[in-house]
Formats: C-alpha cells, structure tokens, sequence
C-alpha cells in the first residue's frame, strides 16, 4: 500500500511539474517571442482568449473593446493570436481584401457542425454562392418592393413607444427593438406576421435566438471553451427554448412552401444576386428617422454639449 501510494504521489508530482512548466512556456512564447508581441494590449489578453472571454459572457464586449482601444491605440492585441484594428483605412484593408478570410472561430458558432450560413461559413466560394441565395431579397429594388411592409411594421414601432410614453413604466429599448426587427426579418424571410411587437406568443424564440448570439460571441472570443463541450451540457437546461425557437422556424418554413411561389414578395418568391443587408439597412434607416423626426418633437437638452449625463 505505502509503495502505491509513493508511486502515485510520484507520478502526481511528475505529471504537475510538466503541466506548469508547458503552460510556463506557452505563456513566455505569448509574451516574449510570438510575432504580435510589439502590437499593445491588455496583459491577460496576451497571454488568453478568456480575457476578451469574459467580456463575451458579461455582454461588455464592445463596451471594453472601445475603452482598450482608447487606452492603447487603433491597433489592439486582444487575444494571443488576435489583432484588433479601428481606423477607417483597415475596414477598407480588410474587408476589400480577397485573400483574408474569416477566423476559424467562426466555424464553432454553427448551431449544427458541419452546417453554416452566411454569417459564419469561411470559405469564400461557399459565401459567395450562399449571399447570391439571399442577396436579392434584400437588394435595393426588393426593398423598395418590401417597403410599406417594413412601413407598417414602424407605424407599429412607433405605437409602441407612443403607448408606453403615456404610462411611468420604464421600457427596454433593447427588448422593443429585438422585436420590430424578429418581425420585420420574418415577414421578408417567410412573409409570415408573428406580431411579436404587440402579442406574446412569438417572444419566446427571439430569447432563444439572443441566447444563441450570446453564445455563438462567447466561442468566437474564446474558441477554447468550444472545445472543451461545457455548453453541451449546459444546453440541456435550456432545451425547452431550442425546441420552441425551431418549432416556430420549421412552422414558418412549411407554411410558405406549402403557398404558392409568388403570392408575396419574400426570400422564397425571388431569386438571387446583391450584396446581403446594405439595401435593407439602408431603408429601415431611413425609414424609421424619417418617422420618427415626422412624429416626435426634439429639443436641445439642458447643459454642457459633450458631457454624458450633463442635462439637468
């Protein structure tokens, strides 16, 4: 007994000197010889992804990725292998630029591996055929076609806003916008109204989606936490959510194969080509401020122009 237990402290101690002495090395070639060591940056973040991690899990993400570039530059080391670049001239270097492409990250936000969308396939063949498929149904003539539907979706925005300005309640923008948009996205993609501006029954997906997002932000900040399979497990908790959220997808999806081809103008009755979403920004935009100034009266706040928080 005495000499198994000696071997196992032995083989212990062993095993825990090359754990610290491998993450020792990993962690001076991060700070000492990796070819982004000159670029400035938060310490951790050199030396982990968890750093720009946890920002992810806490939603602070572009909240703390504004304040380092503030404190260290345009040019923000953020991860161990990871560059981050604000300045007018890198979005034209790099998204103009036709030999990068997107980090392997983005394969692990796939709610199925193997299965990727516009959003998060990386090889550029592949999103070039798959932009063509939606590309068209929100390019600029669609949107003009598209247009009194999205009007109609703001005249009910905007009743929104209306009506809670004439109680004390405090509004969650961020709630009232998620569902101005779910609906606005569904009625061009399905033409199908969920309504989840002014009913309920359709609200439940849009927090199954705002989860995904989340987690999907979580795993490109810190791939490593993909790998390890924790959300496999924590999913199981949330598995009454997912089900909805496909249900109303899948519903939605054979409610309009099931209706014929050019009864509305949506993504099944058209083909493809166009840039995905400017066209669609663009006329939301445009629309919404458009209303908004037609509707609202503005007036210039009291104190100093500049200071956050300075109207009294």
């Amino acid at each position: 007994m005495a000499g198994d237990w000696l071997e196992a402290t032995t083989f212990g101690i062993y095993l825990g000197a090359i754990t610290v002495t491998y993450i020792s090395l990993v962690l001076g070639y991060r700070l000492f010889l990796h070819p982004l060591r000159q670029y400035p940056g938060p310490f951790l973040a050199k030396l982990t992804d968890a750093y720009a991690g946890y920002y992810a899990a806490t939603m602070d993400i572009h909240i703390k990725t504004r304040l380092d570039h503030l404190r260290y530059g345009p040019i923000l080391r953020h991860g161990p292998n990871k560059l981050i670049f604000s300045s007018p001239k890198a979005l034209q270097d790099i998204y103009l630029n036709e030999r990068l492409s997107k980090s392997y990250a983005y394969q692990f936000t796939a709610a199925t591996p193997g299965v990727y969308g516009v959003f998060n396939v990386i090889d550029k063949h592949r999103h070039r055929f798959k932009r063509k498929l939606v590309g068209q149904a929100i390019s600029e003539r669609s949107m003009k076609i598209f247009e009194p539907v999205m009007s109609e979706q703001i005249d009910i925005f905007l009743q929104v806003l209306f009506s809670s300005s004439e109680s004390q309640d405090i509004v969650n923008m961020t709630e009232v916008v998620k569902r101005f948009t779910f609906d606005t996205v569904a009625l061009l993609a399905f033409g199908r109204p969920l309504k989840t501006q002014t009913e309920s029954k359709y609200r439940n997906p849009i927090q199954a989606q705002t989860a995904g997002n989340h987690r999907s932000n979580i795993f490109l900040q810190f791939p490593f936490l993909y790998k390890t399979k924790i959300f496999n497990f924590l999913e199981l908790f949330a598995s009454d959510q997912a089900f909805a959220y496909y249900n109303a997808i899948e519903t939605m999806i054979a409610s309009r194969l099931a209706e014929a081809r050019d009864i509305r103008h949506d993504l099944y009755s058209i083909g493809t080509r166009a840039c995905a979403g400017k066209a669609m920004a663009y006329a939301k935009a445009s629309l919404l401020f458009a209303k908004v100034f037609w509707y609202f009266n503005f007036e210039r706040p009291a104190g100093e122009l500049g200071s956050l928080g300075a109207a009294a």
